[in-house]
């Protein structure tokens, strides 16, 4: 008989990377936190440490929404729906993020553009926050 030692249930504000929406909401947290900084940043140097924060935000964001996916369609072809995934969201949203921002930049200035991304993940924070109590699920254990 295998025993498994599992964790102690703690609740999501005290310990927010115990599952998939703990850890997307941290990568919110970081991408804000870039966003600012870059707005803010005044040489190269602070740019190239900012991208620290991006691959980390990134990563923690693209882990967390595939460990979400995996929940929502658990009869779909992993590799099929990591596929569709990246195509919609990196394609899709790569697009959509280069033409909005490149609007803004061209007419606005950089520096708007910045503060906007971190206005638009502060509301994704929020939704992504609240998702649970509106829409019945609260969060996707990581472990099984």
């Amino acid at each position: 008989r295998v025993r498994q030692n599992r964790a102690p249930e703690l609740d999501l504000d005290v310990h927010l990377l115990r599952d998939a929406r703990g850890v997307v909401a941290w990568s919110l947290v970081l991408s804000i936190v870039r966003w600012i900084a870059t707005a803010m940043a005044v040489s190269a140097w602070w740019l190239v440490l900012l991208q620290i924060l991006h691959f980390a935000g990134f990563g923690l964001w693209y882990a967390g929404l595939l460990r979400e996916l995996d929940h929502y369609a658990e009869h779909t072809p992993r590799p099929l729906l990591q596929s569709v995934f990246a195509s919609v969201v990196l394609g899709c949203g790569g697009l959509a993020a280069g033409l909005l921002g490149g609007s803004l930049v061209g007419s606005q200035g950089s520096s708007w553009a910045f503060w906007l991304a971190a206005v638009a993940d502060w509301c994704a924070l929020g939704v992504w926050l609240m998702r649970g109590r509106y829409f019945g699920r609260t969060s996707a254990a990581t472990t099984a």
